[in-house]
């Protein structure tokens, strides 16, 4: 993710200013992401620094280090995919590139309010929209997108 993040502002002075704040939006929730689950991760190294007293207080300490797990899992739900679309278009033409910088906005994970840093509770994306659709729904529409789903299979396969 450090890696995207870093490569998408790298680009951002240089995209059509439709875009820019764009990807200014995403790298900060990308960087608020990262921040939520890096925080918890060292609450899970603080806990299990002590591996004999772990082992020892097993029963008790194993539901606490199971839901901190859990949570990194859930704050990085969703964001292979955004940066498998940036490491598939980042070197394409300038209009792949804003094409890839729209498909990541319409996919880009929310982080929950608890988690965001305080200036960006209730910031929305541009253009991110407040309606919610299911997955590979036409925003416009919501009937089913196919070409949305094919794009998303490309994807899928160009990173496996």
């Amino acid at each position: 993710m450090h890696e995207a993040v870093c490569g998408l502002e790298d680009w951002a002075p240089a995209a059509p200013s439709d875009v820019t704040s764009a990807c200014g939006a995403i790298a900060q929730r990308c960087r608020a992401t990262i921040a939520a689950a890096e925080a918890t991760i060292e609450r899970f190294d603080r806990q299990a620094t002590d591996i004999v007293g772990l082992v020892r207080r097993w029963e008790a300490m194993a539901p606490a280090l199971r839901a901190l797990v859990e949570r990194v899992y859930w704050l990085l739900d969703g964001w292979d995919h955004v940066v498998a679309l940036w490491t598939v278009g980042r070197d394409g033409a300038e209009a792949r590139l804003v094409d890839t910088v729209q498909e990541m906005r319409r996919i880009l994970p929310r982080l929950p309010r608890s988690e965001a840093p305080a200036a960006q509770v209730g910031r929305a994306v541009p253009g991110d929209g407040s309606r919610r659709l299911s997955a590979m729904r036409d925003w416009r529409t919501g009937l089913p997108d196919f070409e949305l789903a094919r794009r998303v299979e490309q994807v899928r396969a160009a990173v496996r």
